[in-house]
């Protein structure tokens, strides 16, 4: 709602209000060569594996229930802006914003797929071994069993690339598929370790901006100067919990409690590892959303092979609360130097402060049926200046040619595996192009970019539920655009973008593409658009009008952990049909009309268990009504 106070002043209020519910589609796994076309009924993606002979969806099989997992947010805003002209001459606004969301999710997580190292840390057991004397060898303490599995870790790895030939930049692929003599199965099955999680995430933001613009004229230079006060704050709580097998847990605790002998003691850590990180196969054709115990397991622990354990118990898997505030004070001059010359001058000051609370599970120690939480505190400053510049030329009223130089920072909210919050991303930006006005109507304009960011977020290889700041990496590109009524009666607006990426820096040293090749996010190469608008009346003033766009995206990498993934590339056409009066203005919207199957988005990190892995579907055909009321 707006309310026009007077002549110079106008108060503007906003409330939105969106909830979303989604169940089965976050449950896709956007990996391998999987034939989604019986699940969307399209193609969504290119999926390198170079050591997976076999089938996508034998490795990650799909069962097309609509239940297997849960994502629904609820998100409310409030906007309140304020436009005035003081008496002295100057403009005044004031901006608020307040908004609250809450997420709750349930999902399954793939922890690891590494058989032997993380479930049984002896790289290939002895088959002399029975499987009483090698619970006896894993479980022989504690300490131990951490150790082995950390030296089994770094074994494994030495063995892959010195007795099998496989390169580093393979080993992942090596540790997804290689599933042969897995202990306590009796057979040579790939089989899928994945704990279950639910979540709950809730998030406050409350933003004023104020600012103050005057123009004058110095030494025959016409400036207006700008200056503003921005403050934030931000609050966020996220709660995760782990479920487990309740039942089965109890089972193995109530055999440590009674145990006359080690092989009871033995076995009972063996049930409460299980319980705690199970094999669990919500994926599965056959699966039921439960686990089920290893043949050698079930039987050592006389429990029936087969049976089914419901996850009917969770624990607190993580819990963070984090504040940041930003305060910043920003001051802006735009100079006419002449009739041909103008230049933009701006600079900001701001300090972001944050504070966390976090505790986390030990998953080692969850490993060898025990829970131990590490809680730790951080806080952080960081001052920074960020400046802009560009300059003008003008050589006629119909044309503009402009430079400028911008230094801006992205306030990153996490925290790095040695608990220390992250650092702001800083991003480097140049930027020429050329303006054309062939008539007062329309609009052409032609630019070159280069965008350089710095504290890049990478998902950390030695602890993968956390991401690393290591990266470094340019942008550059050409964008191209054709805005304006080409005749009184015909409105188009066409955009045409390329960008080319590449890195610049890698942790060892040096430049290495292929560093940027697992780290990608989703750029596409190429992106652009057409709109074409024919009107009743002159330049769209009343009366009706008919639009048809075309919208193209290109393909997007998503490049994580030496899993190399495309999104497809799609094209989309709208139309829209409107009328224009003195008093409203009406629109009837027809989105996708060729019902184009399309990606949004997808989370690929395929071992971080802080979020789930997800899928966005774009929607297909689409009708909407908007209406505006003027009075």
């Amino acid at each position: 709602m707006s309310y026009q106070i007077n002549n110079t002043d106008k108060l503007f209020v906003a409330v939105d209000y969106s909830h979303q519910s989604i169940e089965g589609v976050g449950g896709i796994r956007p990996y391998d060569e999987l034939d989604s076309r019986g699940v969307l009924g399209f193609d969504l993606f290119d999926v390198i594996y170079p050591l997976w002979k076999g089938e996508g969806a034998d490795f990650y099989p799909y069962t097309g229930r609509v239940d297997e997992e849960v994502h629904d947010s609820k998100i409310i805003e409030l906007k309140v802006s304020y436009q005035g002209l003081t008496k002295s001459g100057w403009d005044v606004a004031v901006n608020a914003y307040y908004g609250n969301s809450r997420k709750d999710q349930e999902y399954s997580n793939d922890v690891s797929i590494w058989l032997n190292p993380i479930f049984d840390p002896q790289v290939f057991p002895s088959p002399a071994l029975d499987p009483l004397t090698y619970l006896k060898v894993l479980f022989n303490n504690n300490v131990d069993f951490i150790q082995n599995y950390q030296d089994a870790r770094l074994d494994f790895i030495g063995l892959m690339q010195e007795k099998y030939g496989v390169g580093l930049q393979d080993i992942i692929d090596t540790l997804y598929n290689q599933g042969k003599n897995v202990p306590f199965w009796g057979d040579d099955e790939i089989r899928f370790y994945q704990i279950a999680l639910d979540q709950d995430v809730r998030s406050n933001q409350f933003n004023l901006d104020m600012s103050g613009g005057r123009g004058f004229s110095v030494f025959n230079a016409d400036h207006f100067i700008l200056f503003g006060l921005l403050y934030t704050v931000s609050e966020i709580e996220n709660n995760s919990n782990q479920r487990y097998s309740k039942d089965l847990f109890e089972k193995g605790a109530d055999r440590v409690l009674t145990a006359t002998n080690s092989d009871d003691l033995y076995v009972g850590w063996a049930l409460q590892r299980y319980a705690m990180h199970p094999w669990y196969f919500p994926f599965h054709p056959n699966s039921t959303n439960g686990i089920s115990l290893p043949t050698e397991i079930s039987e050592l622990a006389g429990i029936e092979q087969g049976r089914n354990f419901d996850l009917d118990g969770s624990f607190p898997y993580r819990n963070a609360i984090s504040k940041t505030t930003l305060t910043g004070f920003y001051l802006q001059d735009q100079i006419a130097i002449n009739e041909n010359w103008k230049l933009l001058v701006s600079a900001g000051f701001y300090q972001f402060d944050r504070e966390y609370e976090e505790t986390t599970i030990n998953s080692l120690l969850t490993l060898v049926g025990e829970r131990k939480y590490i809680s730790s505190n951080s806080t952080a400053s960081d001052n920074f200046f960020a400046p802009l510049i560009g300059v003008t030329y003008l050589p006629n009223e119909a044309l503009s040619l402009y430079a400028n130089y911008g230094l801006q920072y992205d306030l990153l909210n996490g925290l790095s595996v040695n608990q220390i919050p992250l650092d702001p991303e800083e991003t480097k930006t140049y930027e020429a192009g050329v303006k054309w006005w062939p008539t007062e109507d329309y609009s052409a304009s032609l630019a070159v970019f280069q965008m350089t960011k710095n504290n890049w977020l990478l998902t950390d290889g030695d602890n993968v539920g956390y991401q690393v700041q290591e990266g470094e990496f340019q942008s550059t590109g050409a964008e191209f655009s054709l805005v304006g009524f080409v005749t009184p009666y015909i409105k188009t607006a066409l955009n045409y973008t390329k960008t080319k990426t590449k890195s610049l820096k890698n942790p060892a040293g040096g430049l290495d593409d292929a560093f940027l090749r697992q780290s990608q996010v989703g750029v596409p190469s190429d992106s652009g658009s057409l709109w074409v608008q024919a009107h009743t009346k002159p330049f769209g003033t009343h009366g009706w009008s008919f639009g048809l766009g075309i919208s193209h995206m290109g393909r997007r990498h998503f490049n994580q952990q030496f899993v190399e993934s495309k999104l497809s590339k799609y094209t989309l056409i709208d139309a829209a049909l409107a009328y224009l009066h003195e008093d409203f203005r009406v629109a009837l919207n027809f989105d996708n009309i060729s019902d184009e199957k399309w990606v949004v988005g997808s989370n690929m990190t395929p071992l971080n268990t802080g979020s789930p892995r997800y899928l966005s579907e774009g929607p297909g055909i689409r009708y909407r009504i908007t209406t505006e009321l003027y009075y």
